[in-house]
Order: structure tokens, then sequence, then C-alpha cells
């Protein structure tokens, strides 16, 4: 039998879970017109999980609207942007140690010189805590932003940021996650034709703090 208490400890928590999940995927407010009501009917249908924290109870709650919800192609973006953000979060953690190292290599990070030989033995390193995805609108993209556009999640300064990432880009990206080159042989592989091209998206991705030039 349930007593008065037992009633009174439910709501507190029930109360509690709510605001926490607010809170996990305030991100969603602006693309939902009935996001609290959405996630009050979450809340009393699904069970919070042992251990689950606020972004995992989150990101449950973004499944399960994916299922019960007709959503828009701007709504779809508003739950990859929430959906990312978290995997960048759980990527951080998981990688905390090279995410450290990538930070003091981005520190010290100086833009390339064209036809400087300075740079050339060093390695380009990718950002390790990085998340891809499709962003279909201009929901949080600039209006001239062609799209759908691919995006990369990643961290730098104690934030989560976002870089529209162009063909030539993903390109050199996609190379840099099987590890580390050296700025040479990523010009040597390039025609010369594209060499300027390469030296400026890296330094854009430099300033971004996307990539690092170290040892």
């Amino acid at each position: 039998m349930m007593t008065s208490q037992n009633v009174a400890d439910q709501q507190t928590t029930s109360s509690s879970r709510l605001d926490e999940l607010k809170n996990a995927c305030a991100l969603l407010a602006d693309g939902f017109n009935e996001f609290d009501g959405m996630i009050e009917t979450y809340v009393h249908e699904i069970p919070l999980q042992a251990r689950d924290s606020e972004s995992r109870d989150c990101d449950r709650f973004l499944l399960w609207l994916e299922q019960r919800v007709e959503l828009s192609d701007e709504q779809r973006d508003f739950i990859i942007n929430q959906q990312s953000r978290h995997a960048v979060e759980f990527v951080a953690l998981k990688q905390r140690i090279a995410h450290m190292r990538f930070q003091e290599m981005a520190r010290g990070g100086e833009s390339i010189i064209a036809k400087s030989a300075k740079h050339l033995s060093k390695y380009v390193h990718l950002n390790p805590v990085h998340v891809w995805a499709t962003f279909e609108t201009h929901a949080f993209l600039d209006e001239e932003t062609p799209v759908p556009a691919s995006v990369l999640f990643y961290p730098a300064n104690d934030e989560i940021r976002t870089t529209v990432v162009n063909e030539s880009a993903k390109s050199l990206l996609r190379d840099l996650e099987r590890g580390p080159q050296k700025l040479k042989t990523l010009i040597r592989k390039t025609p010369k034709s594209d060499r300027e091209s390469l030296l400026e998206t890296i330094n854009e991705l430099i300033d971004q703090r996307v990539i690092a030039i170290a040892n």
C-alpha cells in the first residue's frame, strides 16, 4: 500500500527528473512547441533506469520522440544537434588524455606560411574528439550555406563548437582520422594546382582548433 509519504517522494522524484531533463535537452526547446508537455509524457511513460545520467536520459527521450512524433526536417536537425553535442561530451570523457594532449598542441598552434619550409616536417593532428553530422535545413546554419551540409562537432576552449565542412576539408579530415601526417606528405599527395587551397584549408582548421600542427 502506498502511503502519502511515498506519493510525496514519488512526486518530488518526478519533478526533479523533469527539471533535469529540461536542462539536459534545453537545445530542443526552440524546435518543439509542446516541449514541456512532451517531456512530462515521456517521464510518465518511461521509468528512469538505474545509473542514468541526465544526458543519457535525454538521449532516450530523443529516441522516444522520434518514434512518437512526425518530425519535420528542421525538428530532426534539432535532435541531431542535441545528440551530437552529447556524443562529443561522451567521447571527450572516453578519450580524456588524448583530448588534453590535443588541447595543449592547439594552444601553441601557428599558421602555416606558404612557400616556407618551417612546418614541413611537423605533423598535422586531428582533434581526437569530434562527431560528424548532417544538417538538412538552415535551423543552425546561415542561409547562404548549401544544404544538406556536413557538420563537425568538437570541443574547443571549454565549449562545443560546430563547423561546416566542405568536400576538400572533409577529404583532409577523413585522411587524418587514420592518424597524424606530416605536412609535407599531405602537400605531396595534393595536385600542385590545389596546394594553395590545401594550405588555406589547413590554416582555417587550425584557427578553429579542429587540427593542430606539432612535432
